[in-house]
């Protein structure tokens, strides 16, 4: 497979810190968004996938509730990019924030296996 080149690559200083200020807004409930549809792509066997292309409503709202609730427990189907959503939102609070502790629970061992 080729070398990805991501499409931010190459910033300055300046507009790096522009990327962290947007990536950090939290007052706006903004920064995850931009996060995820800027930064999060998903390896695929054809190629990477870009999930600013491929974010669905739900998953939306679910950030939504990440960013409102403190805890959140879910029920949820195999299959429909939820795993991807809690990871790239566990990244994006570990990467830009200080002193997170990020716990993921699951029920059975083979249901943490890829």
């Amino acid at each position: 497979m080729a070398k990805f080149k991501h499409p931010k690559e190459g910033l300055t200083l300046d507009e790096i810190q522009i990327e962290v200020n947007r990536i950090t807004d939290v007052e706006n409930k903004q920064g995850f968004f931009y996060f995820l549809t800027n930064y999060v792509f998903v390896e695929h066997p054809k190629g990477y996938a870009f999930m600013g292309n491929e974010i669905f409503n739900w998953q939306r709202m679910a950030a939504s509730i990440f960013l409102g609730t403190r805890y959140v427990i879910s029920k949820k189907r195999r299959q429909v990019g939820f795993s991807t959503l809690v990871g790239s939102y566990c990244l994006w609070r570990a990467l830009f924030f200080e002193s997170q502790i990020i716990n993921v629970v699951s029920l059975k061992l083979n249901a943490t296996l890829y």
